[in-house]
């Protein structure tokens, strides 16, 4: 199982994977982590799913989708990941007041997340 916390002295996330903690930099280099700097309070799992980049998608993360609606009309949907209860296979499903969402792995990236781009969120309610 793969987790992850942000670090709010460090402004960047720990990762801890395999009993190996570690700040990431890149997909090519890391660096040991001393596990005080692990909050377990606040870590977020991975959904084991990746992007339509490939990139890793964590509890967290705010996904896009871009798509057409019935009249041809370039659309938008952007959503945090919701806790690992609510995904299902290869799918996660988000459900709201507005609408249910279900999005494949195909269909959505990995533009940010909750703790660095808080902004993306108010652009996604506006």
């Amino acid at each position: 199982m793969k987790l992850r916390s942000w670090n709010k002295k460090y402004k960047r996330f720990c990762y801890f994977d395999n009993g190996n903690y570690y700040f990431s930099a890149s997909k090519d280099w890391q660096y040991t982590l001393n596990p005080i700097n692990f909050d377990w309070g606040n870590a977020e799992q991975s959904t084991g799913l990746k992007d339509m980049n490939g990139n890793e998608i964590f509890v967290g993360d705010i996904l896009q989708r871009r798509y057409n609606d019935y009249d041809g009309k370039p659309q938008t949907i952007l959503f945090v990941v919701p806790k690992i209860t609510d995904l299902y296979g290869d799918k996660i499903r988000q459900t709201d007041a507005k609408c249910s969402i279900e999005l494949w792995q195909s269909d959505f990236k990995v533009i940010g997340n909750i703790h660095e781009n808080k902004e993306l969120m108010n652009e996604s309610n506006s």
